[in-house]
């Protein structure tokens, strides 16, 4: 008798246990379906126009509406004025005295021709070549704008180029990862139409769903760093239309290192980068300020005139006067030692940036080398002979010539094979940039 009721406790807890499985399988299918209808949804549905450009579209549109670039226009201009300013000489000092009260005479301002007024102009003028040497730091301080800004330019630049290929092949890769979405959910349509003809188990509709599940949000993903890089291209092109950049498999041709001479790229860095022209304008700025310090030395002169109506030991005195500081403390020797201990200071910074160009470039060559060699391998009729065996694969696995396992293992690998190709692309156009921006002359345009 207790045999048979543990028995039939166990049956019944079976029966509870199968009907729990069933629940929560059917509660996971139909949050997998609310979770398609609503991630399905067209992704490229966008507020306001969208914008076709080309890459040199881009280029010149960024050029001429960044507001980055006109904000560092406007520094170069104020440091140009700056050279002005320097060139202007001291104005004269002027002063002017009268008397308030004269009490002999019982009266107030008694400035007329009887009374006492007194006029004084001084005039300042720098000696040891002071004027000149604020003019050249002034001038090379301009110089130093100028190349700030290049360098913003060139950054800016490579940022927006980085960009533009991230978001054409990411939306390449999301373009096809939302066919295949689609084509799988055909499929699992399907096998839902069978598993309620009894034909089909559940647990394959369901493990179907999943991975239908596991696309979207890999493509979610992607969607998130393209709308980064899209950020971006929108800032910089100051616009809020959606760009959709415009490329050409002929535009991609001229990333080509035999094209260039690699011994010479170091030497154009040299040259040209406006960053390393900076440190060496900084350097000089430094020798500059040294050679000002040792001239404030020297003492300034200031010669003037004085005009004495009836204050001085005959009436209407006129005089001139010439006068100096006498260097005994203060011969500037703190400000001079300063400036000697900061040039050297600078000239460690711009050797320590040669090496670092020089660093950064052998670098970047073997960033390329490495990604070419892995580029050139690829055939060029992969994606293709891909894109029919997916075909073929979606087509036998309806027909269930190929179980669900095989299924889902020969799709992921179609899709990461996809995925990853379109980032060796973005991978070996940013490497290709990277090198242009660091020897800082356009190399591939």
């Amino acid at each position: 008798m207790n045999t048979y009721v543990n028995s039939t406790k166990q049956n019944h807890l079976f029966h509870r246990n199968r009907q729990l499985r069933l629940s929560m399988f059917l509660l996971f299918t139909l949050n997998i379906n609310n979770l398609q209808a609503a991630i399905l949804a067209p992704t490229d549905t966008l507020a306001g126009d969208t914008l076709y450009l080309t890459l040199k579209q881009s280029e010149a549109r960024f050029t001429e509406k960044n507001l980055m670039l006109l904000a560092a226009r406007f520094q170069v201009d104020a440091a140009t004025a700056l050279v002005k300013q320097a060139r202007l000489y001291n104005n004269p000092f002027v002063t002017a005295e009268g008397n308030f009260y004269n009490g002999q005479k019982n009266k107030y301002v008694d400035i007329g021709k009887t009374g006492e007024k007194i006029f004084t102009i001084d005039q300042l003028i720098q000696t040891a070549g002071k004027r000149n040497k604020n003019i050249q730091i002034a001038s090379e301080n301009a110089k130093l704008s100028e190349n700030y800004f290049l360098d913003l330019l060139r950054t800016l630049k490579f940022d927006l180029v980085t960009s533009f290929y991230s978001v054409h092949y990411l939306q390449k890769s999301i373009s096809m990862y939302e066919e295949q979405i689609r084509v799988l959910q055909n499929t699992v349509n399907q096998f839902e139409v069978q598993y309620k003809k009894g034909n089909i188990p559940l647990k394959e509709v369901v493990r179907l769903k999943a991975f239908v599940f596991q696309l979207i949000n890999e493509k979610n993903e992607m969607i998130i760093q393209r709308t980064d890089r899209q950020n971006i291209l929108q800032t910089y092109l100051q616009t809020k239309q959606h760009v959709v950049p415009q490329v050409e498999e002929k535009d991609l041709k001229v990333y080509d290192l035999e094209q260039l001479n690699q011994k010479n790229l170091v030497e154009l860095a040299l040259s040209n980068r406006p960053d390393l022209q900076a440190e060496a304008i900084q350097l000089k700025i430094a020798h500059l300020n040294t050679a000002l310090q040792k001239a404030k030395s020297v003492p300034d002169i200031h010669v003037g005139g004085l005009y004495d109506q009836a204050g001085s030991y005959i009436p209407k005195y006129t005089g001139i006067s010439l006068g100096m500081d006498i260097p005994v403390w203060n011969r500037n020797q703190g400000n001079i030692k300063a400036t000697e201990y900061l040039t050297e200071a600078q000239k460690r910074i711009y050797d320590n940036k040669i090496n670092q160009i020089n660093n950064e470039i052998i670098s970047s060559l073997y960033k390329i080398k490495s990604i070419d060699e892995l580029y050139d391998h690829l055939d060029l009729t992969f994606t293709n002979e891909f894109e029919l065996l997916n075909q073929g694969v979606i087509e036998n696995f309806r027909k269930r010539n190929l179980s669900l396992i095989e299924f889902i293992d020969l799709f992921e690998t179609y899709m990461n094979s996809i995925k990853e190709m379109n980032r060796l692309n973005i991978n070996r156009i940013n490497a290709y940039e990277e090198l242009s921006f660091l020897v800082g002359i356009e190399l591939y345009r």
